[in-house]
């Protein structure tokens, strides 16, 4: 359960104005639809940005969670449009505690989590970059990409070390690395792979979908992009940069050259096999398709992996169906999660490749499209569902937010589920402002 749910969340105070593996050290995979990782084994916590300000929702499962204390907005929707301004969280000074970081007009700004409930803006602009003015780079939200990771490979007792920012801009890809001086501020950016997996080279946000992944092992980030004729991979040099040119790590295949598309079909990137090295999981046609990482940045040929199900000729529909492929029982392959019109099914991952058949129903009528009542219940864009550890155990539950409020399946470590529980009203839909304009994420704020 979580904390102080019986009364409203609390708005996260300021100290001045401001105007997936179950091992813990395990790489993330971090793309523009799931920017924010999470820990297993790990205790999330719920933020959001809305009208108001920045809510905070805390995880009883900590040894000592924080007081929360009501205080003046910070990164509120008002100041911060979400058609020009993106709000990420992540650990900017690798201790362990995540942050706020926002890309404003002028520059990325970052408010310091203190450990307590509150936060401290770091004084002046942080990168004067990857903002939406022209002296920041022009950047927008239908163009280009921004998001938060630690490129140079984990650091310390820490999961994901210090964030760097990474941007798919116009020319190529920039990083702008951390200064790692516990300052949570940033070296200026770099164009790291010019002439790559930028808009100008014809690479767009709603067509190509580019994934940080650890392709080959090593426990550093690789570029992963999925463009318009075949799969390319930049490896992590290790020094905050990537490998140029990008290796055709496969051919066509998951691509628009072979009449994969957006609008119709998912592409995700997970450990099937345990190795440590992400394969890439498709949800094509006539079901789930999956390529094995070779270890050297290319990918083997695409299998059916799962025949039958979840696929576009199924009746599988992005617009509704969410599909997550993610380890639910802590075997260390990856299974999928998929809500569908009336049933959440788990297909567990078998280690090689390939998912057991038929899927599993672990819920009926709960966090899907329809209700029993056969009416809409659940609708993407509207009611996020996602999947986090809650409870420190390696598995993640399903968390929902719907129109009510928040729900949570709890997870029995073996990828069962427990009827949903109402974990409260805020950050519903109807539960104060969590409607058009808001975010919210799942976080390891407190870096359990």
């Amino acid at each position: 359960m979580f904390l102080s749910l019986a009364t409203p969340t609390t708005l996260v105070a300021l100290s001045a104005a401001f105007s997936a593996s179950v091992q813990a050290a395990a790489t993330p995979v971090i793309s523009q639809d799931a920017p924010v990782p999470v820990h297993r084994p790990g205790t999330a916590d719920l933020i959001g940005f809305n009208a108001s300000g920045t809510y905070l929702l805390r995880n009883a499962f900590h040894p000592k969670p924080p007081e929360g204390i009501f205080a003046a907005p910070i990164f509120s929707s008002l100041i911060w449009p979400p058609d020009r301004t993106i709000r990420l969280v992540g650990d900017t000074r690798g201790i362990g505690l995540a942050d706020l970081v926002g890309f404003g007009g002028k520059e990325v700004w970052v408010a310091r989590n203190n450990g307590n409930g509150t936060f401290s803006p770091v004084p002046g602009r942080t990168v004067p970059w990857f903002g939406a003015n022209e002296a920041a780079g022009n950047w927008s939200i239908e163009r280009h990409v921004r998001v938060l990771a630690n490129v140079r490979g984990t650091a310390g007792e820490r999961a994901f070390g210090a964030v760097d920012v990474v941007g798919f801009g116009e020319e190529g890809a920039w990083v702008a690395l951390n200064k790692d001086d516990g300052s949570g501020t940033f070296n200026p950016p770099k164009l790291v792979l010019e002439g790559y997996f930028g808009y100008a080279d014809g690479w767009r946000v709603e067509q190509h979908p580019r994934v940080l992944a650890d392709v080959d092992g090593d426990g550093k980030l690789d570029i992963v992009g999925f463009g318009s004729d075949a799969v390319y991979v930049s490896i992590n040099t290790g020094s905050g940069s990537f490998a140029a040119p990008p290796i055709r790590a496969l051919n066509s295949n998951f691509t628009p050259a072979a009449g994969w598309v957006t609008k119709k079909h998912l592409r995700a990137l997970a450990d099937l096999t345990g190795n440590g090295r992400t394969d890439i999981v498709g949800f094509g046609e006539g079901g789930v398709y999956a390529s094995m990482s070779l270890g050297d940045g290319k990918f083997g040929e695409p299998k059916l992996a799962l025949p039958g199900v979840f696929g576009y000729e199924h009746g599988w529909r992005v617009e509704r169906h969410p599909r997550f492929v993610v380890d639910v029982n802590r075997d260390g392959f990856a299974d999928i999660v998929a809500f569908g019109d009336r049933n959440v099914y788990v297909s567990f991952g078998v280690g090689d490749g390939t998912f057991s058949s038929p899927p599993t129903i672990v819920l009926r009528n709960k966090f899907t499209y329809l209700g029993a009542d056969g009416e809409v219940e659940w609708e993407v864009g509207r009611h996020e569902r996602t999947l986090a550890d809650l409870d420190g155990d390696g598995a993640p539950e399903l968390v929902g937010f719907g129109e009510d409020g928040v729900w949570v399946s709890w997870n029995d470590g073996k990828g069962a589920f427990g009827e949903p529980v109402k974990m409260g009203r805020t950050f519903g839909v109807n539960g104060g402002e969590w409607g058009t304009g808001s975010l919210r994420y799942v976080a390891n704020v407190f870096g359990y």
